[in-house]
């Protein structure tokens, strides 16, 4: 094997096509074909699941991919360091929605002062897609409310997190007693898309009690939740600091659930092997330096 074959691999695998392929490599298909064929007789598995003139990765296929990706970001990363681990660059940064709306913005503006030469991107989305973003090296790494799922993924907490349920000043049930989850399951509720952390661990509550959890709205936006739940369309629940200015404001009251005042923490994610150039450890450190600051005063 060597990584011309893996290069033609990735080019197969992201083309779904070994014509695609050879078009994008400059190649003729044969040479296409015979790279990934050699490739599966060292292996001794098929890569591609070849049905009616289409190809799709098999499970192997799939695993080969992500340590591909993988071996050339180290090349590329190995490269940019033994010319200069000073020299300017790009950080791309995946981030939560809560973490990219509230927290990453601050941040950033910190890095400048360190770095100002150094060019950073942002790609705020859910957690899901931040994992995928960086197991596809779209991303260098990422900030999420959770730790990783993949096991290929390292985690580093750097702060924690605190949700609660919140809703209008008005609403029935804002007396300020404690509530459980039988009296609010009934209720209209304002919940994240499938697939973000929030909504995972909500819908987890509710299933750990047997109860159903049916939000009357779905939104990927936290701040159309919070103006949804302001004008009393619902219970919400989403991070205290990112209704922490309504709520002291009297726009939002927190109903007391204790089955929903969840704690969590936050985690710097980002491929187990992957060599931390200076400016990039210079970025997680401001975020551990987070880890000192309460609740109180992040949120």
């Amino acid at each position: 094997m060597s990584l011309r074959h893996l290069k033609i691999f990735i080019a197969v695998y992201e083309t779904a096509s070994f014509t695609g392929a050879g078009k994008r490599l400059r190649l003729a298909q044969p040479a296409v074909s015979l790279a990934v064929r050699e490739l599966e007789e060292e292996y001794g598995v098929p890569l591609f699941d070849r049905v009616r003139h289409r190809i799709r990765p098999t499970a192997q296929g799939e695993r080969l991919y992500e340590y591909a990706l993988h071996i050339f970001t180290l090349l590329d990363e190995m490269q940019a360091s033994v010319r200069d681990d000073e020299a300017p660059g790009d950080l791309r940064i995946g981030s939560s929605m809560t973490i990219g709306s509230e927290i990453l913005p601050d941040l950033l503006v910190r890095y400048r002062t360190l770095r100002p030469h150094i060019r950073t991107q942002v790609t705020v989305a859910n957690y899901h897609a931040v994992e995928e973003a960086i197991l596809q090296n779209r991303i260098d790494f990422g900030l999420i409310e959770t730790e990783a799922d993949h096991p290929r993924l390292a985690s580093l907490p750097f702060m924690e997190d605190a949700l609660c349920a919140i809703a209008a000043p008005h609403h029935p049930l804002s007396g300020g007693h404690a509530l459980s989850l039988e009296e609010i399951s009934g209720e209209p509720f304002l919940a994240r898309e499938s697939g973000s952390s929030i909504r995972d661990l909500v819908e987890s509550v509710f299933t750990a009690a047997q109860l159903p959890f049916h939000p009357l709205w779905e939104s990927a936006s936290p701040q159309a939740i919070l103006s949804a739940a302001q004008h009393g369309f619902g219970i919400a629940v989403l991070p205290r600091r990112l209704a922490h200015d309504a709520l002291r404001a009297g726009r939002l009251c927190e109903l007391q659930v204790p089955a929903l005042q969840i704690r969590r923490r936050c985690h710097i994610i980002y491929y187990q092997d992957k060599y931390v150039p200076p400016h990039m450890k210079d970025f997680f450190d401001l975020c551990l330096s987070l880890k000192s600051h309460s609740e109180t005063d992040t949120d």
